[in-house]
C-alpha cells in the first residue's frame, strides 16, 4: 500500500510538473540561484550588474535569420540582444513569444560592421545607412533560454530537433544548423 501511495505521489508530481513547463529549453537549465532582475531594473543600474549571472523575463522580438544564434528580448519598453555564441542555437521562427534568459550581462562597444552584420541577419532589418560608427549595447551571453512558458498568451509549443548539439558542436557552428539541444 505504501508502495502504491508513492508511486502515485510520483506520478501526480510528474504530471503537475510536465503542465507547469509546456515550453522548450534551448542550452542549459535556468540556473535558478541566478539573480532574477527586471529588463527595466538592468537599463536603470547596468553598470550594477556588469559582467555578473542574470535571469530576466519578456518577450522575443526578433531571431537571427541566418542561424538562430542571437535574439533581441524586451519588456515592452527595453531592449537587449540575447547572444548564444553558437553554443546552442534557437528556432528562426521563435518571434514574439515569451522567454526566460539566464546568461551574463554585459556593456561593450561592437564596431559598425558589427552592427550592421546583426542588422543583415534580422527579420526587421532596418537601412544600413542609419547604422554609423561604433555603437554601445547591452547584451546577455546566453547559457539557457526557455521559450514559450506555461499560462502565458504568448506561449507557443516549439517543436524543433533535439539533437545533441553538445556532440556536434563542429556541425552546428559551421552549418548553422537549427540545432535546440536541451543541455543538462
Amino acid at each position: 500500500m505504501k508502495s502504491l501511495l508513492v508511486l502515485l505521489f510520483v506520478a501526480l508530481t510528474a504530471t503537475f510538473a510536465t503542465a507547469q513547463e509546456s515550453g522548450s529549453l534551448f542550452g542549459k537549465n535556468i540556473n535558478e540561484s541566478a539573480q532574477v532582475v527586471s529588463l527595466s531594473d538592468l537599463f536603470t543600474n547596468a553598470e550594477t550588474y556588469n559582467g555578473k549571472e542574470i535571469v530576466v523575463t519578456g518577450e522575443i522580438t526578433d531571431v537571427c535569420q541566418k542561424a538562430g544564434c542571437w535574439v533581441t528580448f524586451t519588456d515592452g519598453e527595453n531592449i537587449i540582444r540575447v547572444r548564444t555564441d553558437h553554443n546552442f542555437f534557437v528556432p528562426k521562427d521563435a518571434s514574439n513569444v515569451s522567454a526566460k534568459v539566464n546568461g551574463v550581462f554585459v556593456i561593450k562597444e561592437i564596431s559598425e560592421d558589427k552592427a550592421k552584420h546583426y542588422n543583415d541577419e534580422s527579420i526587421n532589418k532596418k537601412d544600413p545607412s542609419t547604422i554609423v560608427g561604433p555603437q554601445k549595447v547591452y547584451e546577455i551571453t546566453a547559457t539557457g533560454i526557455y521559450i514559450g512558458a506555461a499560462g502565458d498568451s504568448n506561449s507557443v509549443d516549439i517543436k524543433k530537433d533535439q539533437s545533441d548539439c553538445s556532440s556536434k558542436k563542429t556541425d552546428c557552428s559551421t552549418k548553422k544548423e537549427d540545432c535546440t539541444k536541451v543541455s543538462e
